[in-house]
């Protein structure tokens, strides 16, 4: 094997997949590592070795937990392509043919590499590329004993130039050709943009999330629940949840859905309004839903919800667990800090414990019905009745609850309070910016001349056009009592 071909191979295979996943993919490693798992405990060794995953699982879960960083993330992911590739050409080297056919070797190299992009963890990685190495070494063996004859016996005596152009081009031609399949691919497009989604969610980088998803007509369930909760975190809900498509109160969370990612946005949208019964027990859904019972996420989740609600036993047990994977010290230090600051707290026992049932609005009336006063939880609970275009419970909500205004009156309010006050059920004493009188009056008029153009030109993200113009699901199990509420 000629030394210029070893280093083509290195130049092209190593460089392809790292920058493929790096620059790509970087959030499908975070994904693969966050919902892995691994521990040094003799009970999880034996319940994976146990199981259909074997050694090639250990080995890749153990891996998988440098997939925290996207750099030695990428740099895994495109060591097994690489060892498959120089596996198979060793082996073609060994055998009987001419060397022009070690190209072949590209083949099951690229297919692993694109089998990648779709396997839950790495385990088949692994175990495919232990497999080639096997076969390498066996073949090796076979050839020390009986000495045949191997590639570099033949002498070649066809024109260099196609020589060359099947020894260098053709696997070239493999690696575009593969670079550019997974350029291209919507599929793996759209599982990473969901994936970086979740990123930024769960690390609160709530601006980053909304320019991700931006304002289109036809944004998707998933991506309304993540605009909603993103706005919720930025007390920006009733300032411009009609920016949006949200014509139900059900893109506040994922109702009915136990998947992997359903129960993890909830587990979020729990926390964030400080039902923390709620966020533990979507946790263990989201387990449920793991490999092994358990995943990074959930545990890292269970640690942070317990310590919100100062349960410092269940806290450290699940810290303890934890302690026994390899790159999580420093996360669990800052955690133990966190604790003991949320330990000093005082606490006031919630009146009522309540639960999530079946229908968003119907559950965020009985938790302000108990007396919740989560700032973020009232004012979802105000934004499904805009949505649910019920004005009178809107304002007499708002006259029970005036702290909720202490900062301001959101954009949304102001435009539904003027609305409200034109019928005849608004709140006194309140005063409104000339400039938005004015504009409510435009739009009257716009809505006397049925001039629909004008109207989706300058009104069509205040709540008027919610009021006049979109529709939302029925919800056959509102409360009969929530009007006079």
């Amino acid at each position: 094997m000629s030394k210029r071909f070893i280093i083509l191979i290195s130049l092209l295979i190593i460089p392809l997949v790292f920058v493929i996943w790096y620059f790509l993919f970087p959030y499908f490693l975070w994904e693969k590592e966050i919902t892995s798992f691994f521990v040094f405990t003799p009970d999880y060794f034996h319940s994976v070795i146990a199981g259909k995953g074997g050694v090639p699982a250990i080995i890749g879960n153990y891996l998988l937990q440098f997939y925290r960083w996207p750099f030695f993330g990428a740099l895994i992911q495109a060591l097994f392509p690489t060892l498959v590739l120089y596996s198979f050409m060793h082996i073609l080297h060994r055998l009987p043919i001419k060397r022009v056919w070690l190209f072949l070797a590209w083949i099951p190299a690229l297919i692993l590499a694109w089998h990648q992009f779709y396997e839950e963890f790495i385990t088949d990685s692994v175990r495919f590329t232990l497999i080639a190495i096997a076969l390498a070494l066996f073949v090796e063996i076979l050839y020390r004993l009986f000495k045949w004859r191997t590639s570099d016996d033949f002498v070649e005596k066809n024109n260099k130039s196609s020589k060359k152009l099947i020894y260098y081009i053709i696997p070239s031609m493999f690696v575009i050709c593969f670079f550019l399949f997974a350029f291209t691919n919507k599929d793996l497009k759209s599982h990473e943009r969901d994936y970086k989604m979740e990123f930024l969610a769960s690390t609160g980088h709530w601006s980053d999330l909304l320019d991700l998803i931006g304002d289109h007509d036809d944004n998707k369930m998933k991506d309304l629940c993540y605009v909603t909760l993103a706005l919720s975190n930025m007390n920006m809900l009733g300032n411009r949840i009609f920016n949006y498509p949200v014509n139900s109160e059900e893109f506040f969370l994922f109702q009915g859905d136990a998947s992997l990612h359903g129960t993890f946005f909830n587990q979020l949208f729990f926390q964030h309004i400080g039902i923390y019964n709620q966020a533990i027990h979507q946790a263990f859904q989201e387990a449920t839903k793991s490999k092994y019972g358990m995943n990074f996420r959930v545990i890292m989740n269970l640690i942070k919800f317990n310590i919100a609600e100062g349960n410092a036993d269940l806290a450290n047990k699940y810290m303890e667990i934890l302690s026994h994977a390899s790159c999580y010290g420093d996360w669990i230090a800052r955690q133990r800090v966190e604790l003991e600051r949320s330990l000093k707290k005082e606490r006031v026992a919630d009146k009522e414990t309540v639960y999530m049932t079946s229908m968003t609005l119907n559950n965020l009336y009985n938790f302000v019905q108990a007396g919740n006063m989560n700032i973020p939880l009232n004012h979802y609970y105000l934004c499904s009745l805009l949505i649910r275009k019920n004005l009178l419970a809107f304002t007499n909500h708002l006259k029970k609850n005036l702290y909720l205004l202490q900062n301001g009156i959101p954009q949304h309010y102001q435009e539904a309070l003027i609305l409200a006050d034109a019928l005849g059920m608004g709140l006194k004493g309140l005063e409104f910016p000339e400039l938005l009188v004015r504009q409510f009056n435009e739009f009257q008029s716009f809505i006397g001349e049925k001039n629909r153009a004008m109207i989706n030109a300058k009104y069509k993200h205040t709540y008027w056009y919610n009021y006049y113009f979109m529709t939302f699901p029925q919800d056959p199990y509102q409360p009969t009592n929530m009007v006079s509420h």
